[in-house]
Parts: C-alpha cells; structure tokens; sequence
C-alpha cells in the first residue's frame, strides 16, 4: 500500500517538472534542447523524490517517537499507581502495628489515672504490674509502636499530598505531616518521662524510691500528652478537609474526623477518651489503606467538589 502511494507520487511529480519545462512558448520542444530537457526533468525528478522520501521517513519517526512516548507514559503513570498502592498498604500494617503494640501501655496504665488526693504509697501502687512489666509493656514496646507509627505517616502523607496537587502548595498535607510529627515527638517524649521513675529503679540498685520523683515524673508525662493531641486534632482536621474535598476518604469517615479533633483537642478534660478515639481513627484509617479504599479518583474527586 504504502509502496504504491510511493510510485504514484513519483509519476505525479515527474509529470509536473515536465510540464513546467516545457511552458506554453515551445522552447524546450526545439531539437538541441530535447535531450536537455529530458535529463533535466529526470534529475529534478529524481531530486523532489528524494526529498519526499527523506519527509516520509522524518514523518515516520516522529509517528513512531510519538507512540513510543505515550506507550512510556502509559506504563509509567501504571507504575506509579501500583508504587503509590504499595506505600498505602505498608502504611496502613505499620498503622494497625503501632495501635496493636500501643494500647497495653493504656492498659497497664496511664498518667493521669492518680487523682490529686493520691497518697506516697498511691503513687506506687500505680506500678502494681511490676516494674518489669511496667517497662516492657510501656517501654519496649512503645519502642516499636514508634517505628510503626512514622511508617503510617509518611504513606499518609504521600497519598494526601497525591490527592492535593499543586494548585494550592499542598499546605493542607503538609499540615497533617506537621501535626503528626508533632503528635509521635511529644507522645512518645511523655511515655519516656512517665517510665523515668520504673526504669532508674529497674537500672540502678542504689536508687531510693521517692515518691515525690513520681509525682513530678506523672505531672509532667500529662502535659506532654495534652499537647501531643493538639498535633492529632491537626493531623486529623487537615486529613479531613482533604477527604471532603478530594474523596480520598470515604465522607463518613471525613465527618467523623471532626469529632475526633475536637476530642483530641480537649484531651486535658477527657483524657483517657481523647486518646482512644485518636487511636480509633489512625486503625480505620490504616485498615481503608490496607484494602486499597484510600484514593482519589476522577470520578469520587468531582463529586466531592459538587
């Protein structure tokens, strides 16, 4: 087919150059000039078919880079996809780790438990478990649940900031970034000052226990974890706002992170269910992460903005 459109355009051309060689005065039709005319038709005939050839062949490329192009953008934008769906899930294990291993520190104990009344022995009963236990249960594994835990807010963070774009910076990732690096610093700073007592008794043999040390070591974990949840109320507002408008989180889910900030917020009233509703919604969240119902489509983005 292509060889024919080739001959066609050679005919074509050959009988242009000789008809305009030999115009409407007759001179190229006098004897002397006949083979002249002849072989100057010839090699410009020969010449526009070369440049025709050498434009079908550039025409050619192009077509091919072009399909080449798009063939590797196809495959690149899948590739990203599947990368992005990856980081997701291994965002949401480390997630669901980081509440699995987090939560026997509530339930050995937490800070605020003794009340204003409490006692010198009051205090010290608060390590009934053991000091053994007390530190395993809220030392060593908080050491994980920490590892875990950045793990889960690095994926958020890339799929938040793949959601938002550019068109507004991506402060509102960014934020949610900020507020749980906030949230893993002053946490697990408080659950290091709230073992500082257990684990220099465990760690020296002449340590004298003081009941006092405790009381300090308490009041301070306390507000280290009143102002861990403001970096939760914000991680969870900007990841909400997000959800409402891109729909990368179901709207339910959106909603309800509303309440979860402002519980998190008024951790210093209610603390015990500040942070157990913030735990709430980092497992949610990590389990619609590890089942692929995190994400952005065409689709649910268009609805969210209508």
């Amino acid at each position: 087919m292509r060889q024919g459109q080739r001959n066609g355009d050679r005919v074509m051309l050959q009988r242009t150059v000789v008809k305009s060689m030999r115009g409407t005065t007759g001179f190229w039709n006098t004897p002397p000039l006949i083979p002249l005319s002849k072989a100057f038709a010839h090699y410009g005939t020969l010449l526009l078919e070369i440049l025709l050839t050498l434009s079908m062949h550039r025409r050619r490329r192009v077509s091919e880079r072009g399909g080449r192009r798009m063939r590797r953008r196809v495959s690149e934008s899948g590739g990203r996809r599947t990368t992005a769906g990856r980081a997701a899930r291994i965002g949401g294990i480390g997630g669901i780790l980081y509440v699995v291993l987090f939560i026997p520190a509530y339930i050995v104990g937490y800070p605020d438990a003794p009340d204003r009344a409490s006692t010198d022995q009051g205090v010290f009963d608060y390590f009934a478990e053991g000091v053994g236990s007390f530190l395993f249960f809220n030392g060593v594994l908080s050491i994980f649940a920490f590892f875990f835990l950045l793990w889960f807010l690095g994926a958020l963070h890339g799929v938040l900031r793949s959601a938002e774009g550019d068109e507004e910076g991506g402060w509102l990732s960014s934020a949610a970034l900020v507020g749980g690096v906030v949230f893993a610093t002053l946490s697990f700073a408080g659950v290091a000052v709230e073992i500082a007592h257990p684990a220099t008794l465990s760690r020296f043999e002449n340590f004298e226990p003081d009941s006092q040390l405790v009381f300090m070591t308490f009041a301070l974990s306390s507000w280290l974890y009143h102002f861990c949840q403001v970096g939760t109320s914000v991680l969870v507002t900007a990841t909400s706002l997000l959800a409402l408008r891109t729909g990368i989180l179901p709207r339910w889910l959106a909603l309800a992170g509303f309440v979860v900030a402002l519980l998190a917020l008024l951790h210093v009233l209610i603390p015990l269910l500040g942070a157990l509703v913030g735990l709430l919604w980092i497992a949610v969240v990590s389990i619609l992460m590890i089942i692929g119902s995190v994400g952005s489509t065409p689709a649910r983005r268009t609805r969210a903005e209508t």
